[in-house]
């Protein structure tokens, strides 16, 4: 589904953390992508990828329609 880019999941989490912060910068980075499970979520993106950014917090959005399953 296209919707304009501040209107996404990553933006509008970005604007809520900021909002209610303590007034330091905030950055969501959208490591999501379509086919992957939480499993691999959690393999590639962490343990390689997103360990490189240095998070202070790590926020997994899943569907439990079909991600529990899977």
């Amino acid at each position: 589904m296209q919707v304009p880019v501040e209107q996404t999941f990553a933006k509008l989490l970005e604007r809520r953390f900021a909002d209610g912060g303590d007034g330091r910068p905030v950055e969501v980075v959208n490591a999501g992508c379509s086919g992957y499970g939480t499993d691999n979520a959690l393999l590639f993106f962490y343990r390689h990828e997103g360990r490189k950014y240095r998070p202070d917090l790590v926020v997994l959005a899943f569907n439990p329609g079909n991600d529990i399953l899977e």
